[in-house]
């Protein structure tokens, strides 16, 4: 099932994991204003139990995601789908939520690969949501723009 697709990763960036961290390392020089990233996430309004209740069952039943956004301390079950999970879980997957979604006051957003870019207080990237109206529903686009010219090497 996928819940959120990478439309385009720039072939100059890598992820890697450290000690369960997740980061963007560049490979090549990038430019200032280059595309690095660009996914379709996941939605959820904060006000609406619902839908944060529909984005918990979302990472409860995706392993790829589940096992992709930190905390990473445990492992997704196979048993996360059928059977009633356990407060641990309930606390990992709020946890989930918390750490890697992006959005507003009134918005969370989940993206697999996107999550994977860390807050800075100099930040070589800016994320921008761009939000396509359709008859049935809002599209949630997330792109990583370079801020400036990024050497290799450089997380």
């Amino acid at each position: 099932m996928d819940i959120t697709h990478t439309i385009f990763k720039n072939p100059k960036i890598s992820f890697t994991t450290r000690d369960d961290y997740r980061a963007v390392y560049c490979d090549k020089y990038i430019r200032d204003g280059e595309f690095i990233l660009i996914e379709h996430c996941f939605r959820a309004e904060k006000n609406s139990s619902v839908e944060v209740s529909a984005a918990v069952t979302m990472l409860q039943r995706n392993e790829e995601l589940f096992n992709g956004l930190f905390p990473r301390k445990i492992p997704w079950d196979k048993d996360f789908i059928t059977k009633p999970v356990g407060s641990e879980i309930v606390v990992s997957l709020d946890k989930k939520l918390a750490y890697n979604s992006f959005g507003d006051s009134e918005h969370i957003v989940i993206g697999k690969d996107i999550s994977n870019f860390n807050h800075s207080a100099d930040p070589n990237v800016a994320i921008v949501c761009r939000q396509i109206a359709t008859k049935f529903r809002t599209i949630i686009i997330l792109t990583a723009i370079a801020l400036k010219n990024i050497e290799p090497g450089r997380s």
